[in-house]
């Protein structure tokens, strides 16, 4: 894990959500700048917050390591993975993580995350 604050790039594409939204509305998917909108200003975004607010955004009450490595896998498409990153970093890969997430395989946790 770096410590070191990558920037930006200018144009962040992420994968559009796996699964439709049980509303039915296709435009109520979680957006880059919405999430960026969580974070105001230019303050590093801790690695932790960006597991927190993942988890948030799929409803899980507990994670495993499986669910740190999709996240961290989800990071690694924008920059490395590091202690903090640019709001717009941490904003993208939480809408990848969110995106992209197929529940943990039962085999390795339980399926309870």
């Amino acid at each position: 894990m770096t410590t070191t604050l990558s920037p930006a790039p200018s144009v962040i594409e992420v994968t559009p959500p796996l699964y439709p939204c049980g509303c039915g509305d296709p435009d109520c998917a979680l957006t880059v700048d919405e999430a960026a909108g969580w974070f105001p200003g230019d303050d590093p975004v801790p690695h932790v917050t960006v597991l927190k607010y993942v988890a948030e955004e799929l409803g899980l009450l507990a994670t495993c390591r499986f669910f740190d490595l999709h996240v961290e896998r989800s990071i690694a498409r924008f920059t490395e993975v590091a202690e903090a990153y640019a709001p717009r970093i941490a904003a993208a890969s939480i809408v990848e993580s969110v995106n992209t997430w197929h529940g943990c395989p039962e085999a390795l946790c339980g399926g309870n995350a």
